[in-house]
C-alpha cells in the first residue's frame, strides 16, 4: 500500500467518515490512491487543470492499482478541468484542495456558490494566503471544525477543514468535538479593523488544533518581532505600523500563554 507524508496523512484523517471525493489540483494523486487502496473512499475523482499533471496522476495509480489492488483502478475517475467545474453538484461527499494559494482557493468557490455549498465537506491546504481563506469562509456561512498544523521540512503547513452553509447546521456535525470556529470571529467582532486581521491570519482557535502549535506560534512571533524591528530602526518610523505589530506580537503571546497552559494540565494529568 501506498505510504502518504504526514500532511497527506492528516488530510485522509479529515475524510475518515467520506465514501466519496474529489481531489481538485490532484497533481500526483497519492492521496487519492491511499484512500482507495485502505477502503476508506468507495470512489475518487482525480481532477487537475494541468493535463501533464492528470497524467502522472493515471500513471501512478496504474502503479499501485496492481495486484490485490487491482480493482480499485475501476473506482477511480480523472478529469482535466479549472476547480470545481469538472464536478457535477453534490457528486461527492467532500473536497479537497490543497497546495494553492487561498486567494485563488476563494476564487475557485466564489465562482457558483449554489455548486460549491453543493458538497458537504472541504479540507483546504493553501499554501500562502490562510487568512484570506478564513475571512472569506466566515463571511460566507462556511463552518471551520478543525485546525491541523504539520511539519513538513522548513514549513508548517495549515490545514483547514470546513462544511459547508448547506449542511452547517446539521445534528452530525453538531457532534462534532471542534467548535464551529465562526462563533470565535463573532466574539472578536468589536476588535478593530487592524487586530482582525491577524485573528484570521493567526486565528484565536489555533491553540486546540492538531500538530506543532506551540513552534509555529513561536515562528509567527519571531516575524512579527523581526519586523517591528526593522520599523523602528527606519528613519521615518511608521507608529501606525508599530502599534499594529506591538498589537500582534501581544496577541501571538497570549495564544502561546493558553497553549502552554494547556500543555501543563495535559502533563498534570497524565
Amino acid at each position: 500500500m501506498i505510504k502518504l507524508n504526514d500532511r497527506l496523512q492528516i488530510i485522509a484523517e479529515r475524510l475518515k467518515d467520506e465514501k466519496t471525493m474529489a481531489d481538485i489540483g490532484t497533481d500526483h494523486g497519492f492521496l487519492p490512491v491511499f484512500l482507495l487502496q485502505s477502503g476508506q473512499c468507495d470512489r475518487v475523482i482525480l481532477a487537475d487543470i494541468s493535463v501533464p499533471s492528470l497524467a502522472k496522476a493515471e500513471e501512478n495509480c496504474r502503479r499501485y492499482f496492481t495486484g490485490e489492488y487491482e480493482e480499485c483502478a475501476a473506482r477511480a475517475e480523472f478529469r482535466a478541468g479549472d476547480g470545481l467545474t469538472v464536478l457535477k453538484p453534490g457528486e461527492v461527499d467532500a473536497v479537497v484542495i490543497a497546495g494553492v494559494g487561498g486567494k485563488l482557493i476563494t476564487e475557485l468557490l466564489e465562482r457558483d456558490m449554489e455548486h460549491t455549498c453543493s458538497f458537504r465537506k472541504y479540507v483546504f491546504q493553501p499554501r500562502i494566503g490562510q487568512g484570506i481563506l478564513r475571512k472569506w469562509l466566515c463571511d460566507h456561512g462556511f463552518h471551520i471544525i478543525h485546525e491541523d498544523l504539520v511539519e513538513e521540512g522548513h514549513f508548517i503547513p495549515e490545514i483547514i477543514t470546513a462544511i459547508s452553509p448547506e449542511t452547517a447546521g446539521s445534528a452530525d456535525e453538531k457532534k462534532d468535538p471542534v467548535k464551529c470556529l465562526t462563533e470565535d470571529v463573532l466574539a472578536c467582532a468589536s476588535e478593530s479593523e487592524r487586530q482582525m486581521e491577524i485573528f484570521y491570519q493567526i486565528p484565536p482557535w489555533i491553540v486546540s488544533a492538531g500538530g506543532p502549535v506551540e513552534d509555529f506560534l513561536l515562528r509567527m512571533l519571531e516575524r512579527e518581532q523581526s519586523v517591528l524591528e526593522q520599523i523602528m530602526m527606519s528613519k521615518e518610523r511608521n507608529r501606525a505600523s508599530e502599534e499594529i505589530r506591538c498589537d500582534n506580537i501581544y496577541y501571538l503571546k497570549d495564544l502561546l500563554r493558553q497553549v502552554r497552559e494547556r500543555g501543563a494540565m495535559c502533563d498534570g494529568a497524565k
